[in-house]
This record gives structure tokens, C-alpha cells and sequence, in this order.
């Protein structure tokens, strides 16, 4: 009784990926045969369904594959012929361009405009300048004077073309020295407005190659200066202006730097600026600066002073040092004089 507890009956129902009977050696039942056969003629007709599926994939995808080939064929004639039609393209744009050089030549050379007299080829051309932006004036008096001989000649003889000068700092001192003395002759009758722009300490030891003590008067001279620290640079330009008659004098400091808060407090003492050369009548300094006085006879030659955006200034010590001042104006909301 107690082996009976031991026998395991196999569960029949149960099924597996591999038939449990594989590897026995017997020989199936008549029943058995029949489902077999049964079921082997389904397999058939399955396979037989299957590979016809397979049979009209392929033939699809050989179609497919066809006008995939036939597509990159004229997709290759495409290009080719949009590479050719380019080039074609670009020939007569050229051609164009070369007609269109050429027929300007011409017509520039057929203009009445060539023939006018001198004086009043000068006042077209002083039109011409005077409607430019004052920072593209010397571009345009430059451009004048390549159009010909005759117009160079009148453009050269003509000094309020060259009356305003805006340059900017950034060349090498051959370069400098070159542009100042070709403009330099041309200022003539006329006083010249010069605008020294983006001065800093490294540009600074260019002033020397500009020659502006050459010039004998100055109407305005500009300096815009590009750092908060740069005034100790301002004693080259003082030298460059012995010689030199000056009307107007503007110092302008804008910084391009991001500027603390509250902004830095340098100290510009422009007695010790002003000590180095004869001042101008007219001074402009606009800087976020603290102003320092030290006493110097230069003060009594300026009659017009005029203080923007400093942050402090003695301005009891200030009317007291510039004894002939007629002008004086602070131009800041954010002034404190002490």
C-alpha cells in the first residue's frame, strides 16, 4: 500500500516543444496514422500557401527594386543636367557683369557730368559729402577720386572734402603714418573735424605716426577712448598736438567693458593733462570718472567747459582755477560735486 503512493500517473494533456515519445522507438497506431496523415496534409497545403505568399513578395519586391534603380538613373541625368545648367548660369551672370562693367565705363565716359567746370564739380561733390553720415565722409571722398583723373584732381583741390576725418586706431604704424600723410596736404582753408576712435593703451604708442602736429589749426579734435583706465595714455596725444592750434578738444570714454556698480572710481587729473601743452578755448570731457584739479596755468585759456557723466567734481576749486570760464556744463543726473 505504501508503494502505491509513490507511482506518478503522467499528465496526457500536458504538451511541450518537444514530444515527450521522440526517442522511443514505436511503432504508431492505426488512429494514430490517420491524424498523422491528417496533419501532414495540412502542413502541405500551409507550405504550399506560404511559398506562393513568398513567390508574389518577391516578384513585388524585384518591381520595387526596379524602380528604385530606374529612379537613382534619372535622379544622376538630373543632377548632371543641373550641374551643366549651374555652370551655364554662372557664365552668363559673368558675361553680364563684364557687359555691364563696361557699359557703365562708357556711359561714365559719355556722362555730361565729365564736362562741368571745376567750380561746379566742387559743389556737386560738396553736396554729395555733406548728406553722407559723418563717420562714412572720408569713404566717400575716397570713392570720388577714383572715378578719374580730372574728378582726383578736383576731389584733392576741394578742402572741405577733407574736413572731417573719422579714424580709427587699428593699423600697424606704416599703415597710420601712410593714410596721415596723404591726408594731411589736402587740409587746407579749411580747418579740419578729427575723430581719433577706440584708443587704447596698445594704440596708443601709435599716435606718434599720425604727425597731427602738421596741422596747423584743428577745429575739433575728438578722442574716443575704449577703456575706463586709459587717461595715463592721453599725455602722447599732448605731445603730438605741441605746435598745434586747437579750437575744440573732446575726450569721450564709453565703456565697452561690463562696468561694476558702482562704476570704478578712476581719477582723472586733468592739470596734469593739461600741463603738457597749450589747451584749446573749448573743452568737452565726457567720462564716469571722479574729476581732480590740480593747479596749473593752462586753466585761464579755457572760456568753455563742459563735464558729462563724471561722479564727482570740487566744483568750488573748478570755478576758482578757471579764472576766464564764460561756459560751463555739467550734463549728468548722477553728478555730486563736493
Amino acid at each position: 500500500m505504501d508503494h502505491q503512493n509513490d507511482i506518478i500517473i503522467p499528465d496526457y494533456t500536458l504538451t511541450s516543444e518537444q514530444d515527450p515519445n521522440l526517442g522511443k522507438n514505436r511503432v504508431p497506431t492505426n488512429a494514430e496514422l490517420v491524424r498523422l496523415k491528417a496533419l501532414a496534409g495540412m502542413h502541405s497545403r500551409l507550405l504550399s500557401n506560404l511559398k506562393e505568399e513568398i513567390r508574389q513578395a518577391e516578384r513585388a519586391h524585384d518591381v520595387l527594386v526596379a524602380q528604385y534603380q530606374q529612379q537613382i538613373k534619372e535622379l544622376e541625368g538630373t543632377q548632371s543636367t543641373l550641374h551643366e545648367s549651374k555652370k551655364a548660369l554662372q557664365l552668363m551672370h559673368d558675361q553680364c557683369s563684364t557687359i555691364q562693367m563696361q557699359n557703365d565705363r562708357i556711359n561714365g565716359m559719355t556722362h555730361p557730368i565729365r564736362r562741368y567746370p571745376p567750380d561746379l564739380l566742387q559743389r556737386v561733390f560738396q553736396c554729395i559729402y555733406d548728406e553722407q553720415e559723418e563717420s562714412n565722409r572720408l569713404q566717400v571722398t575716397l570713392g570720388l577720386s577714383h572715378v578719374c583723373k580730372w574728378w582726383r584732381k578736383i576731389v584733392h583741390d576741394s578742402p572741405r572734402l577733407w574736413s572731417r576725418i573719422s579714424y580709427a586706431m587699428h593699423k600697424t604704424g606704416p599703415g597710420i603714418a601712410s593714410f596721415w600723410d596723404f591726408v594731411i596736404p589736402r587740409m587746407k582753408a579749411v580747418p579740419p573735424v578729427i575723430v581719433i576712435k577706440g584708443l587704447n593703451s596698445a594704440e596708443a604708442t601709435m599716435l606718434k605716426y599720425c604727425g597731427l602736429q602738421r596741422i596747423p589749426f584743428i577745429k575739433i579734435l575728438g578722442v574716443n577712448l575704449s577703456l575706463h583706465n586709459q587717461f595715463d595714455h592721453l599725455h602722447r596725444l599732448s605731445q603730438q598736438l605741441r605746435g598745434t592750434k586747437l579750437e575744440a578738444l573732446e575726450i569721450n570714454l564709453k565703456h565697452k567693458e561690463p562696468v561694476s556698480d558702482p562704476p570704478p572710481q578712476t581719477i582723472w587729473d586733468i592739470g596734469h593733462f593739461l600741463g603738457t601743452y597749450n589747451p584749446p578755448a573749448e573743452l568737452h570731457l565726457v567720462a564716469p570718472c571722479v574729476l581732480r584739479l590740480t593747479p596749473s596755468d593752462q586753466f585761464k585759456d579755457i572760456t568753455t567747459l563742459s563735464l558729462e557723466d563724471f561722479v564727482q567734481v570740487d566744483l568750488s576749486s573748478l570755478l576758482s582755477l578757471f579764472s576766464q570760464l564764460h561756459d560751463l556744463r555739467l550734463l549728468n543726473p548722477c553728478y555730486q560735486h563736493i
